[in-house]
């Protein structure tokens, strides 16, 4: 009777994510290609890995190597051009490209063991960078909209977790193969960690709305320990009166980066400016506008407060009415009912 390979479900998975990737215009394109490889990469792996253990083919065995090396390097470049810091992107792929050609030069070289060894090294190098951005606050991801970043980071702690997975999975083979020298048991590992890694996906995947759905407690105001400096406070003006006279701040898909290209500067140096001028960061700076807004018309209109929320530029309810909360002390709902009284 045919059956499927378990580890093909991480291809279908994999497919389904990229061909929804592939229409997410709103990403930087760097950021676009950097997932849509690494998802590639992750659906061809799961196709080699059901070939090699499925039915039997031992040329998987060989290609696999060159194409599981993709998979930090992909979604680290990803990741990274979704920050504010990207502007040397090009400089850094060909720099991590160079880094890989190195990589796959020595998985050809007829040394023992020197693919799984690679490998590993090259994952637990990535998985430590990618980490790192788990620390990163909203105003560092400049090209995602801050109603975003929990979606981002989700998937960044999915990406952690699967790199993590693999690594675990590819040292007990390594280990296995050293010290039992017996290639059934580096099978029967290698099958497992197939089943267990589309496990993990499958169950991080249906994680992830809730994630989003879940109340996250507000970060704490980041502020530089500098004073603020007379351009800075220039700055700040020229961005409140953009925001006042154009009303951007009511788009939901508003992002550092745009912000920064409307001001002609920097996004580090927006970012910095709020910091030391506002005392919190540039999120919280937007939706201070927001609120105010949302006051107007609760005082002014009867739209219902899910319209109030969405003309605001909030797409998540909870999220309003946590902010409404924080800087009036009340929700939207009593805030208009205290107005009748």
């Amino acid at each position: 009777m045919f059956s499927i390979p378990i580890s093909w479900l991480i291809s279908v998975l994999a497919l389904i994510v990229a061909a929804a990737l592939i229409h997410a215009n709103g990403l930087p394109k760097q950021a676009r290609a950097g997932f849509l490889g690494f998802l590639a990469a992750l659906a061809v792996v799961g196709l080699l890995i059901g070939l090699r253990l499925h039915f039997g083919w031992t040329g998987a065995a060989r290609v696999q190597p060159f194409v599981a090396i993709l998979l930090g390097p992909t979604a680290y470049l990803g990741f990274r051009a979704l920050m504010q810091d990207d502007d040397g992107g090009h400089r850094a792929a060909a720099l991590h490209g160079g880094s890989l050609f190195l990589a796959m030069i020595v998985i050809l070289l007829p040394l023992p063991y020197a693919p799984d060894l690679v490998i590993l090294g090259y994952a637990c190098t990535y998985l430590v960078l990618m980490v790192r951005f788990l620390r990163y606050d909203a105003d560092q991801f400049a090209h995602v909209p801050a109603a975003s970043v929990p979606l981002v980071r989700a998937a960044l702690i999915a990406v952690v977790m699967l790199l993590g997975l693999a690594i675990l999975a590819d040292g007990l083979i390594t280990l296995a193969a050293l010290t039992m020298g017996d290639a059934r048991v580096a099978q029967v590992l290698s099958g497992a960690s197939g089943a267990l890694a589309a496990f993990v996906f499958l169950a991080l995947m249906a994680a992830i709305p809730l994630v989003l759905n879940s109340t996250r407690a507000p970060s704490a105001d980041r502020a530089d320990s500098l004073p603020a400096t007379d351009e800075e406070r220039a700055l700040i003006a020229r961005l409140d009166a953009m925001l006042t006279d154009t009303g951007l701040y009511r788009d939901s898909n508003l992002t550092l980066a745009r912000i920064a290209r409307r001001l002609g500067s920097p996004a580090r140096d927006v970012s910095g400016a709020v910091n030391r001028v506002t005392g919190q960061n540039v999120s919280r700076h937007i939706n201070g506008f927001r609120i105010r807004h949302a006051q107007h018309l609760l005082e002014t209109g009867d739209l219902p407060v899910t319209e109030v929320m969405l003309d605001c530029g909030f797409i998540s309810k909870s999220s309003f009415n946590a902010e409404f909360r924080r800087l009036t002390g009340t929700t939207p709902s009593a805030y208009r009912a205290s107005l009748k009284t």
